[in-house]
């Protein structure tokens, strides 16, 4: 029996795509449907809230 010590290398090139501070809008910024084709993750970092309040 023989050893294959080879290992296979596969890069997975990933494209995020992050945002923040988007309270008190009604829909996406502008740019968002514009790059939603070039990013494979979007990331939203909160403030989904109007008045930042507990009951939101």
């Amino acid at each position: 029996m023989t050893q294959n010590n080879e290992t296979s290398t596969t890069n997975i090139k990933t494209r995020f795509l992050i945002c923040s501070d988007t309270h008190g809008i009604d829909s996406l910024p502008s740019f968002i449907p514009s790059t939603k084709q070039h990013a494979d993750v979007a990331i939203h970092c909160g403030d989904l809230t109007d008045q930042s309040q507990l009951l939101e």
